[in-house]
């Protein structure tokens, strides 16, 4: 029995590793096995003896949650090595940062984390209700946390948005690809309009938005200009095609504000081509 457990346990680990290798490459896939496993280590040992309605997301940054986002929060711990990476270069590089703007902020986890700090603000923008209701309700049960929610789309204008609901997401649509029962019609405001109507200045700024991050950029261009904000970007090429752009475009589109592309690690990212292939990957946005 216990040969078959391990046929079986080391079959599914090199199904995975294979997938990973083709996904990645070999020693990216390595290292990511590596990483893998030692954030697993570190997740055991900060959160022992915690229920499934608390999660340590790193060392001092103690979080209550509802326990359904359990395992959803915990990609950012360890259960996927690159998220992990995000979540760790999103809290060092906004140390001493005291206003976050969160655009497509799903159930609030940078929110949190950004707000574990004193003297910090999120403004948390979610259009999917599921999800808003969620963050409303881990700032209900996390009072320290200064997070301000809008259940609203971002984009190039202010205006409406047809949206659609795809695989747990609201992904924005042209009308003409949309049914009536799956339609739904938000309000959409630029960046620019809506930190003018709520009179802040982020310093730091997170979209992942499932391919509509190059019109939420083109509704920041003044805010970005001016303050040169942190900026943590999830980029989807695939969604990006549906809406006749592309990595690339959004990448030279980035890099005409005056801003460096970088990937998790703070290195340059030189041929934006062959570094997304078509995947989605999540980069960091730096000013010199």
């Amino acid at each position: 029995m216990f040969k078959l457990f391990s046929s079986n346990h080391l079959s599914r680990y090199l199904k995975h590793f294979v997938t990973g290798c083709y996904y990645r490459g070999l020693i990216p896939q390595l290292n990511y096995s590596m990483a893998a496993e030692i954030n697993k280590r570190k997740f055991k040992a900060l959160n022992q003896g915690l229920t499934k309605n608390q999660i340590v997301i790193s060392e001092g940054i103690l979080l209550n949650i509802h326990p359904d986002d359990y395992f959803t929060f915990r990609y950012f711990t360890d259960l996927d090595a690159e998220m992990v990476q995000e979540m760790q270069s999103f809290i060092k590089l906004t140390q001493g940062k005291n206003c976050f703007l969160d655009i497509g902020s799903a159930q609030g986890i940078f929110s949190l984390v950004f707000t574990s700090r004193p003297n910090t603000v999120a403004f948390a923008i979610e259009p999917y209700y599921q999800a808003y209701e969620k963050i409303c309700y881990h700032q209900q049960i996390n009072p320290d946390s200064n997070i301000r929610p809008f259940q609203l789309a971002m984009g190039a204008s202010d205006g409406k948005l047809n949206m659609g609901y795809e695989a747990g997401h609201l992904v924005a649509v042209p009308t003409s690809n949309l049914s009536i029962e799956e339609a739904t019609i938000l309000d959409m405001v630029t960046v620019d309009s809506f930190v003018f109507e709520q009179n802040i200045v982020p310093d730091v700024i997170k979209i992942d938005i499932e391919g509509f991050e190059l019109e939420a950029l083109k509704g920041a261009v003044g805010l970005l200009n001016q303050y040169s904000p942190i900026i943590f970007l999830e980029v989807h090429p695939s969604h990006l095609l549906k809406n006749n752009q592309n990595a690339v475009y959004l990448i030279n589109f980035i890099n005409q504000l005056n801003y460096t592309v970088y990937d998790l690690r703070l290195k340059p990212i030189k041929k934006p081509n062959s570094y997304f292939k078509n995947r989605v990957r999540r980069i960091i946005c730096l000013k010199d």
